[in-house]
């Protein structure tokens, strides 16, 4: 089954998800379409070969969020690309993550999010 990101609102929901998908034998797959682009690709086959050193970090920012959504927060509709990016690169989860959001434009829709993410094995910890 393919879902659209994100797989779901809260942990309960993503996790009951994924016991439907074990019990019925089949694949669930959030769509994270950025892991075939063929320059995410590149820079996997970079990290993994150890042509880019040690990672110290991953950075993100998004900019300019276009049309302005009344349903959607900064952080559900762009920060999943990002974050699965980082992961498949990184080849880990984080040992830690924390989270700010504020709403400036529309109350309850946070139109600005600082995420970070701290990895094992990275400099500092690790962020993204």
């Amino acid at each position: 089954m393919f879902v659209e990101k994100p797989i779901a609102l809260d942990v309960s929901q993503a996790i009951e998800l994924v016991r439907l998908a074990e019990d019925r034998r089949r694949v669930l797959m959030v769509g994270h379409l950025l892991l075939y682009h063929p320059a995410v690709r590149q820079l996997k086959d970079y990290v993994t070969s150890g042509d880019l050193g040690q990672i110290h970090y991953v950075y993100s920012h998004r900019l300019n969020l276009g049309k302005v959504r009344r349903d959607e927060n900064a952080m559900w509709s762009l920060s999943p690309h990002d974050i699965s990016v980082a992961l498949y690169l990184l080849g880990q989860s984080p040992q830690a993550v924390s989270a700010q959001g504020r709403a400036f434009l529309r109350a309850g829709i946070h139109d600005l999010v600082f995420l970070t993410m701290y990895f094992a094995g990275c400099v500092e910890g690790g962020v993204i």
